[in-house]
């Protein structure tokens, strides 16, 4: 069966995979370029409030909380992502996704952006993180239901690369010199609509899913849906019809209780969550929102700080598009297990320069700057798709749905403790404030080489051997446990 998608197939995909994962990380990203901002507007309030200035742990607990307070609704987008989906459709699920985050993003522009306050902004973020949670799972869905089999990868792919690009422009449209200064900021914020905007304006043409349709029991409008998604002669579209209800068929779902008391079903479960951890518990949210900071910290000025944001932030998107292809290429295992090591080494070197003693000239700053900005080029060009592409590999159609959304919600809340603790860490442990995630990174190694199967060339039955489970008995009633 040989399909390809056709221009209209092309476009839904594009809108789907590209526009709301954009626009929520863009948001994600904004708070690293608002920060000094952030500090004159929360000590204006603080004062007109509470008539004296805000002090050093007072302005730490608010920066934390700005931060962690998408992590929240991020926990509740992620994991109510399912439960949306039970009682809407794949396209008004979407709809409603990008109007929370409209929604969302107006509240810190225009609330916040009059008033100066903190809560108005706790608030917005919270709601963006809504979008931000969903965004993490709807796109990846949809893309693979409506793209045909031999370019899912790709499209797949195109999700994380997207994220990408919307913090890559976070960062450039967020430098002092073009918007991220006092008068344009809720305008910076409130670029991140547009995308939303765009996608709401022509979700009118795109279709629900075939899978979907066929789950409604809408057989001639799935048929039809999928004749004009593909190139394709009847024939060929009817025979992908035909797989797509076998697949259903086979379908049979595990549940959390089965997930956690089944040896084989645990053990995969494991891998997923460890995998999900090691996406985020490597230390890269912290080093995305506060890489200014830490620039600053190992010695540039606050003109320099921004503009290596912007180098190290554009070799993460060009690193995004060619990791990739290496992970096709040479396997998730062996990328994951290469990115953990060459993360360990360069947190490592961070960590020493920033901690000896240094001038703003000295070779120090420099082996800090590259350092941060070989971890997120790394991150990118192979943590961030080899996970990805494992988490498909190493589950299966019974397991897939219940796996990914219980390890989501421990993503989100792992996410939250980055974002609420890495304020502190700066504060206390200054230089050492990676320190964490060092070790976190060294287990995640250990991990990746000992218990992840290798999946390239491999077959489903092989793969779930590992996990002490043939893929024949995935369908097979649960007696022996």
């Amino acid at each position: 069966m040989n399909t390809k998608n056709s221009i209209f197939g092309l476009f839904c995909l594009f809108m789907t995979s590209w526009m709301l994962m954009s626009a929520t990380l863009y948001n994600f990203e904004i708070i690293n370029s608002l920060t000094p901002l952030l500090k004159i507007m929360y000590n204006s309030t603080y004062q007109n409030t509470y008539h004296v200035s805000m002090s050093s742990n007072t302005w730490t607990l608010l920066l934390s909380v700005t931060a962690s307070s998408i992590y929240i609704g991020a926990i509740i987008g992620g994991f109510g992502t399912n439960y949306l989906l039970n009682v809407l459709s794949r396209r008004s699920t979407m709809q409603l996704t990008h109007i929370i985050h409209i929604i969302g993003v107006l509240v810190i522009s225009v609330c916040g952006g009059f008033t100066w306050s903190f809560g108005a902004i706790f608030i917005g973020r919270l709601i963006t993180g809504i979008s931000l949670g969903i965004s993490y799972n709807l796109p990846t869905m949809v893309v693979a239901e409506l793209s045909s089999r031999g370019s899912q990868g790709f499209w797949e792919s195109l999700v994380g690369v997207s994220g990408l690009f919307g913090l890559f422009v976070a960062v450039v449209f967020g430098n002092p010199k073009v918007m991220g200064n006092m008068e344009l900021w809720p305008y910076l914020v409130s670029l991140s609509i547009i995308p939303s905007i765009i996608y709401l304006i022509v979700s009118v043409l795109i279709p629900n899913t075939p899978f979907y349709l066929v789950r409604q029991g809408k057989h001639e409008e799935a048929i039809e849906t999928l004749g004009k998604l593909r190139i394709s002669n009847q024939v060929n579209v009817t025979k992908e019809m035909e797989a797509i209800k076998d697949e259903m068929k086979q379908v049979k779902a595990v549940t959390i209780v089965e997930m956690v008391t089944t040896k084989s079903y645990r053990n995969q479960f494991i891998a997923v969550v460890m995998l999900y951890l090691n996406l985020v518990l490597v230390g890269i949210d912290g080093v995305l929102m506060y890489s200014n900071l830490m620039f600053k910290e190992a010695g540039l000025t606050t003109s320099q700080a921004s503009v290596a944001t912007i180098g190290v932030f554009g070799a993460q998107l060009l690193a995004g598009v060619i990791g990739s292809t290496l992970v096709q290429k040479y396997g998730g295992r062996k990328m994951l297990i290469v990115s953990n090591i060459v993360i360990i080494i360069s947190l490592t070197v961070c960590t020493i320069s920033r901690g000896v003693p240094h001038s703003k000239h000295s070779a120090a700053v420099f082996v800090a700057v590259g350092a941060i900005g070989l971890f997120l080029i790394v991150w990118s060009a192979g943590t961030n798709p080899s996970i990805f592409a494992l988490l498909a590999a190493i589950t299966t159609e019974p397991t897939r749905p219940t796996a990914f959304g219980y390890a989501a919600l421990l993503f989100w809340v792992s996410d939250c403790s980055v974002g609420v603790g890495f304020p502190f860490l700066q504060k206390y442990v200054e230089a050492y404030s990676l320190t964490p995630w060092l070790a976190c990174s060294v287990v995640f190694l250990f991990f990746s080489i000992f218990f992840i199967p290798e999946t390239k060339n491999k077959s489903v039955k092989e793969i779930q051997a590992k996990f002490g489970r043939s893929a024949d008995e995935e369908n097979k009633p649960l007696l022996n446990k």
